[in-house]
Parts: C-alpha cells; sequence; structure tokens
C-alpha cells in the first residue's frame, strides 16, 4: 500500500518463470507471497530500510519431500534448483512487481546475499522435535511455508561442549553480540502500532541437535535457556552504543535481554550431519 502496487498472479507466475522455477514449485512461490502481502509482515520494511534484510522462506511438510528441497548439507548454499528459484522468485517479484529496486526504493546500506536468494526447508525427517509450522499452528502433515526478514545468518561453531548449556550458551553469545540489529537499541524495539521486534531465527544442524535432544531438551527448553542467556549488561551496551549515557556504578550487574520473552526465539532443525554448526 506504501507504493500503491498491486501483485497478481500473472505477475508472480512471470517471476518465477524468469527465476527458473519448475511449475510444481509454484504452490511454494504463492504461499510465500501470500505470507509477505500480510498486513503484519510489514513488507516495507524489509523492502526499503537501512537495515537491508532478505526474505528468508522456512519451508515444512511433505513438499519439501516432493520437491526434493534441500534441507541437510550446504542448507544456506547453493546446488538446489527448488531452494535457488522460489528464493530467487520472490525477490523478483519484489524488485519488478514492488519496486523494490537497490537505489530507488530499496535503500539497504549493505544488503547480503540472501537476498538473491533465502529458502531453506526444516529437516523434519531427522528431527526429534516438533516442526516449525506446527509450532505455529499448522496441522500436522500440512505443507507451510513462513517468512522471516532476516539478516544473513552468523554461523556457530562448538565442537567441544557436549551437553545442551555449552552449545547453546555460544549460541546466546552470538545472538547477543554488539553491533546487532537487536543490540544497538539497548532494549526490544516497538513500533507506533506496538509490533514486537526482535526476533531471532536460530537453525541447529546434526551434531549439534543430536547433543541436545540426547539430553532430552525440547524446542520450549531450548528456546527458554536462550532467552535468560542472550543477554548484554547496561555498561556493555553504553560501551558499545547501544544505549546513551555514562557508565554508572551497578550497570555491570543490570543486563539487558535481547529478546522480550522466548516466543520470539523460532528453532530450526536443519543442515549437515557433519560439524558441530548452527546458526544465528
Amino acid at each position: 500500500p506504501q507504493r500503491r502496487r498491486f501483485v497478481s498472479l500473472e505477475q508472480v507466475a512471470a517471476n518465477a518463470v524468469m527465476a527458473g522455477c519448475l511449475p510444481e514449485y509454484a504452490p511454494v512461490v504463492m504461499a510465500a507471497v501470500e505470507a509477505i502481502l500480510q498486513p503484519l509482515f510489514n513488507l516495507v520494511g524489509p523492502s526499503a530500510s537501512l537495515g537491508g534484510s532478505g526474505i528468508l522462506l522456512i519451508v515444512n511438510g511433505p513438499v519439501v519431500e516432493q520437491l526434493q528441497m534441500n534441507c541437510r548439507n550446504n542448507l544456506f548454499g547453493p546446488g538446489n534448483r527448488a531452494n535457488a528459484t522460489i528464493g530467487r522468485a520472490i525477490r523478483l517479484v519484489l524488485m519488478n512487481t514492488c519496486a523494490a529496486i537497490p537505489g530507488l526504493f530499496d535503500r539497504s546500506c549493505l544488503g547480503h546475499p540472501g537476498k538473491y536468494s533465502y529458502c531453506i526447508a526444516e529437516n523434519e525427517v531427522d528431527s526429534p522435535w516438533l516442526p516449525l509450522h506446527v509450532e505455529r499452528g499448522c496441522s500436522a502433515g500440512s505443507s507451510a511455508v513462513t517468512a522471516f526478514a532476516c539478516e544473513g545468518p552468523r554461523q556457530v561453531r562448538n565442537a567441544i561442549s557436549q551437553g545442551p548449556e555449552g552449545i547453546l550458551t555460544t549460541i546466546a553469545d552470538v545472538m547477543s553480540s554488539l553491533g546487532s540489529s537487536l543490540t544497538t537499541s539497548g532494549s526490544v524495539a516497538t513500533t507506533s502500532a506496538g509490533t514486537r521486534q526482535g526476533e531471532i531465527l536460530v537453525v541447529i544442524a546434526g551434531e549439534h541437535l543430536a547433543t541436545i535432544a540426547k539430553h532430552g531438551w525440547s524446542k520450549r527448553d531450548v528456546r527458554r535457556y536462550l532467552a535468560e542467556q542472550a543477554r548484554r549488561t547496561v555498561a556493555d551496551l553504553k560501551r558499545g552504543g547501544g544505549m546513551e549515557g555514562p557508565v554508572e556504578p551497578g550497570d555491570a550487574q543490570h543486563y539487558i535481554p535481547v529478546v522480550e520473552g522466548p516466543e520470539d526465539i523460532f528453532i530450526v532443525a536443519a543442515g549437515g550431519d557433519e560439524g558441530a554448526m548452527s546458526a544465528v
């Protein structure tokens, strides 16, 4: 609505063809377009703001196997036609139909490579946890797409810890790094309409997943631990420019969480079995 643009089925189809999609990819592309056009998604933000986020698609359900989408090795990389072209189709829709063209309406300062194509699938087959779409209210056995306005993935490596706490402490540290978009404001931000900001998506790959699950931790346990541990002191935030004012006595003992609550953290089981890695 900010640009008085209308997105038609024909326009989506044309951009999907230009992206290299096969006809059977159409339901996923259409679901993704419908998701980003929801008013709550606030499409003008990731398509125009200085922050330069890309639109990450997470695909769940039987359609992952039907389209042979990648949910394992090289998850965010090249090599899978469905992942690459579905993600590319969304970017072309934004550029060609919504005029989110760099230098025109897309005012990203830096952007990131995910703005070319940013589409993954969750590895439900090998995961002991509830899939993302079921957690979010879709029925088990259905197919769904989650759209997430997202920075580039930050890799987390921890090949030493033999328990959930060590792995998740490492992830929490990456979540709360000074200079990230979530710590530079000093607190959880809200828009004038009160929409909550500052959600984080964490992808947990094979070795980390196996270690965490072996100790009986659910996604809910993981979210709760990360929400508690992903934090910085007021002193850190003031020194790093995330909060105004001089460092005062007690600031080093006063912590500010990165997210408002555990429900602002999304957990996805995906990635290769080899290598003790996750991503934020």
